[in-house]
């Protein structure tokens, strides 16, 4: 798909994300109060796959097991870049991601509408796409594979009165492995400062989030 439909995909979800923020403001209220600590699934989108550099949209599940534990598993579809001048070698690329998560909610963080909670997070990642050399022309098919995983702090809120509609925010520091196959080098690269950083190998894996969900 060519990059403008990408950036048109891009804000047709942005656009569908806001009628959902919408929505969640005028949310009316319910006679049953569901407390943070019960258990339940919750249906969420997270919102910051759209803006990463490679993104696409994403889908959560997450099942609260008792008041102080839950597993959940995000998945996301790669399928345009955010930031087309980080990958201006790159073209045709698809791919998806998971990330499975378990999350602990100290009692002593309990409130009202919402809770601290700390969790830990794994990330696969696994994107194929074309690479052309900026010097000769030629291309070759690759792919990316990413295994990362971080302790994470976070909050969940619940956004209504009648507790169906939540918030949830986590940012983390981990360490993950990139490795390209086949590993051919085709000229091309990409610098933060001196360091180059399209390079296969160990780095620090910055986590963060930002969903929206619903409870049932």
């Amino acid at each position: 798909m060519p990059r403008s439909g990408h950036t048109v995909m891009k804000y047709l979800l942005l656009i569908c994300y806001l009628f959902l923020l919408t929505g969640i403001v005028n949310a009316q209220d319910s006679s049953e109060k569901l407390f943070p600590a019960k258990p339940g699934f919750i249906l969420n989108t997270p919102l910051t796959s759209l803006t990463e550099p490679e993104g696409g949209p994403s889908i959560g599940l997450e099942y609260r097991i008792s008041e102080g534990l839950a597993i959940g598993i995000e998945g996301t579809a790669v399928l345009y870049e955010a930031f087309p001048f980080l990958y201006a070698q790159e073209y045709g690329k698809s791919g998806f991601r998971i990330k499975p998560e378990i999350k602990y909610f100290p009692a002593a963080t309990r409130g009202k509408n919402g809770q601290l909670y700390f969790s830990l997070q794994g990330v696969y990642k696994q994107v194929r796409y074309t690479e052309v050399s900026e010097a000769t022309g030629n291309s070759i098919r690759k792919e990316r594979k990413v295994i990362a995983g971080s302790p994470n702090v976070g909050w969940q809120r619940y956004l209504d009165r009648s507790h169906r509609f939540i918030l949830d925010m986590y940012l983390g520091l981990g360490v993950r492995h990139r490795k390209t196959e086949p590993d051919v080098w085709m000229g091309n690269q990409l610098y933060l400062g001196s360091r180059r950083i399209d390079v296969d190998g160990y780095d620090p894996h910055l986590a963060f989030g930002f969903k929206l969900g619903y409870r049932f």
